[in-house]
């Protein structure tokens, strides 16, 4: 690895360094709350809310762990598997099977 290089990752690490320290608490927990929690209970958490009620709560979770917003190097997961749990949940509410 020549010098330029590792200054190069340094400079990237210490930029991520920078990044995390931004992040508060709650986008924290809340990305290990979605991690942890088993998808089934997660579907059927959203599913259980009126349609109207779903996409609201949706929406703001999902503004909280998207990788654009929060810079946690888990967040681009829990996203995800936000995602496809409303996409479950809405399969779930209008009828079809969950897997």
């Amino acid at each position: 690895m020549s010098n330029e290089d590792s200054s190069a990752s340094e400079n990237h690490e210490m930029k991520d360094m920078e990044r995390l320290q931004h992040l508060n608490i709650d986008q924290v927990f809340l990305i290990y709350k979605f991690l942890e929690t088993p998808m089934s209970i997660m579907i059927e958490g959203m599913s259980s809310k009126p349609g109207d009620q779903m996409k609201k709560y949706f929406k703001q979770i999902a503004i909280q762990l998207h990788p654009d917003k929060n810079c946690h190097p888990k967040a681009k997961e829990a996203f995800q598997k936000v995602q496809k749990a409303m996409e479950e949940a809405n399969k779930l509410r209008k009828g079809y099977s969950m897997y």
